[in-house]
């Protein structure tokens, strides 16, 4: 059995920062193990977070430490959530994932003892903050809204799209149906990251069909990006670097004005880039080969066997899959002058509900529907506020989101929420280019 101890003994550190890093937000501790290496997947990023944060096997939240090895398999959300990030600090991964108290209660039957050190990470939760005061309020509205089931009817709809195009293209050999169903999985692709947030669910594995790994993003995504949006800790930020850098700080010409100019050939690759990353990993015996990481093999065999033009197909349809996924994807809602990045001042306030808000920009044009919600990323400032929670309802808790931020002093909290598409699109391109970071704001 690999424990969080030995696994920290493996990891390989391709880079060595020193005690000094370059980090904008105070309460960082340590440059993250492994972050300019060669290989960047979410294993290599869990494996430098556990080595970073120093806590043996068990699991840290606030100053405590647990050991949950006897509740892993009995955990609602399942077990893989609490098998991978043994040996870490999943504070901001707690706070956002549980609402009500329940889970503090379970807690204490398996409380170890206080830590001393300091976490690992600047932001606070403070119960009488923006966030637990957000969060109190959000989990007494919940209840009261009725579940509508839009995003399982959209991913219903793209699920059976995806099917009828790619055996039509297998079938006809036709290279514009094929394309077509690649834009389709991108679609469901996206609409599929709705599922992978919540408990085991058989919906989160369509994420897999693209190539892509339900499990690793549940790292690299909800564990990575959502608890540290944009800073340094942020896996969606370091895998594009050092060709996307984001960074507003320290880049050369060719990151600034010759990759916006090849971005849309680079989205292409994505998929490809992610499935070799993955074959080497699991190679070389650093992550295991799950069932769901076989299905774009399956979707290979499939094409091959309705087509003598197969391997041509597939190709095509990884593509497809990942320039739409890579177009949507970047231009969601982080990227653009106006929003927070690694290198810019942060707020006084380091709570972390109010640095989730400046790292993130909500697009009107989006948000006016349910489809565009459930496969663009709408509503994505609630959405990473309270991950767990369905799209479906999402809307319905805009007034307390807008109503507690403006208590709190948040006076640009609706202008950051009338983005749209165009403004983000080009923002993202602007965040390339820009070399220059932000001065300290207020709050």
């Amino acid at each position: 059995m690999i424990t969080a101890t030995s696994m920290c003994q493996i990891i390989e550190k391709e880079d060595d920062h020193g005690g000094d890093f370059p980090s904008s937000l105070p309460g960082f501790q340590t440059y993250p193990s492994g972050r300019d290496g060669i290989l960047r997947t979410a294993t290599h990023w869990i494996n430098g977070k556990r080595h970073d944060d120093n806590i043996g096997d068990f699991w840290r939240v606030h100053d405590k430490l647990y050991d949950l090895t006897n509740f892993v398999q009995r955990h609602p959300g399942g077990a893989y959530w609490l098998e991978v990030t043994r040996g870490t600090d999943v504070t901001e991964a707690f706070e956002s994932h549980h609402l009500t108290d329940n889970a503090e209660m379970i807690l204490k039957k398996y409380f170890v003892r206080e830590i001393e050190e300091p976490r690992n990470s600047p932001y606070t939760f403070k119960s009488d903050g923006f966030y637990k005061v957000l969060k109190r309020r959000v989990a007494k509205e919940l209840p009261t809204i009725p579940y509508q089931g839009r995003t399982v009817k959209w991913h219903n709809v793209l699920l059976w799209s995806f099917f009828a195009s790619f055996f039509l293209s297998g079938l006809y050999s036709s290279t514009l149906m094929i394309v077509l169903a690649g834009a389709i999985l991108a679609l469901l692709t996206n609409c599929s990251h709705n599922f992978y947030h919540k408990s085991n669910n058989w919906r989160m594995y369509a994420w897999d069909l693209s190539g892509l790994s339900s499990a690793e993003w549940r790292v690299s995504h909800a564990v990575s990006h959502h608890g540290f949006a944009n800073t340094i800790y942020d896996y969606e930020l370091s895998s594009f670097e050092p060709i996307f850098d984001f960074k507003p700080k320290g880049k050369n010409k060719v990151n600034r004005f010759v990759v916006p100019i090849f971005s849309w050939f680079l989205f292409l690759g994505l998929n490809h880039k992610t499935l070799i990353e993955r074959m080497v990993v699991i190679a070389t015996g650093k992550q295991k080969l799950r069932p769901e990481n076989l299905l774009p093999f399956v979707e290979l065999a499939l094409l091959m066997f309705l087509s003598d033009d197969g391997w041509r197909l597939w190709n095509i349809l990884m593509c497809s899959s990942s320039f739409w996924f890579g177009f949507v994807g970047l231009i969601a809602a982080h990227h653009h002058p106006d929003i927070f990045h690694e290198g810019d001042a942060p707020r006084y306030s380091l709570d972390w509900g109010l640095c989730q808000l400046d790292a993130v920009r909500d697009r009107w044009d989006v948000n006016s529907s349910d489809f565009l919600i459930a496969t663009m990323y709408g509503e994505h400032t609630l959405h990473h506020l309270f991950p767990t929670i369905d799209h479906d309802k999402l809307p319905f808790l805009n007034h307390i989101l807008v109503d507690t931020a403006k208590e709190f002093g948040i006076k640009e909290i609706e202008a950051n929420r009338k983005y749209d598409f165009l403004k983000l699109w080009i923002g993202m391109y602007a965040q390339l280019i820009r070399n220059t970071p932000r001065t300290l704001k207020g709050q």
